[in-house]
């Protein structure tokens, strides 16, 4: 919501709870508008329906890396299914993407849950390729970079050519070719999908 618009709310509400103190009960009335401005005040900012979102590309890099290497040698399978549920929280949530990412993208001629299907698809298939590939190695996280410009939208930042740069147990560097894009949104970060 932009500032003025904000700005307009919160008049509205103070001009309200201003003709309400002229009438009797006014210390309950005052209450109302005060709570609902709050309520607008704490809701309406661009974090809304961003969850799970990092304070950095280390950040993010650093928690993609966790998700790949925490594995237990007890339960193969349940270890696989925990990590795949992990690495998915890292990621832009279906709400998130059709609310906000794909509107501000350049239009598409497809509807767009058949876009979030094709987009998920893919990395459901990535989350358990990478999982699988390194669910017995112990990696360590050294970099997140990107190779290209990013490309700014409406609202975030896409940024573009990610690759991880981790660091396995025999201390060798791998270049991780596994990640889409990131997304920026007001300083803070979260995956837009995984390279299947």
């Amino acid at each position: 919501m932009h500032k003025t618009n904000r700005f307009l709310l919160y008049r509205q509400y103070f001009s309200t709870a201003f003709l309400l103190t002229k009438k009797r009960n006014w210390q309950i009335f005052l209450l109302v508008p005060v709570f609902f401005g709050f309520l607008c005040f704490i809701g309406c900012g661009d974090k809304r329906n961003w969850s799970h979102a990092h304070r950095s590309t280390s950040d993010l890099g650093q928690a993609i890396v966790k998700s790949i290497s925490n594995h237990s040698e007890n339960n193969v399978n349940e270890n696989l299914r925990y990590q795949t549920e992990d690495l998915h929280k890292h990621r832009v949530s279906k709400t998130e993407y059709l609310g906000w990412v794909l509107p501000a993208f350049p239009e598409t001629h497809f509807p767009q849950e058949f876009v979030w299907d094709n987009l998920n698809k893919k990395c459901i298939v990535g989350v358990q390729k990478w999982a699988k590939q390194f669910q017995n190695q112990k990696l360590e996280f050294v970099s997140l970079d990107f190779e290209q410009e990013p490309i700014p939208y409406e609202g975030f930042r896409l940024l573009r050519g990610t690759i991880l740069s981790v660091k396995d147990d025999r201390g060798q560097v791998l270049r991780l070719d596994i990640l889409g894009s990131v997304i920026e949104k007001s300083g803070e970060y979260k995956l837009l999908s995984y390279k299947d």
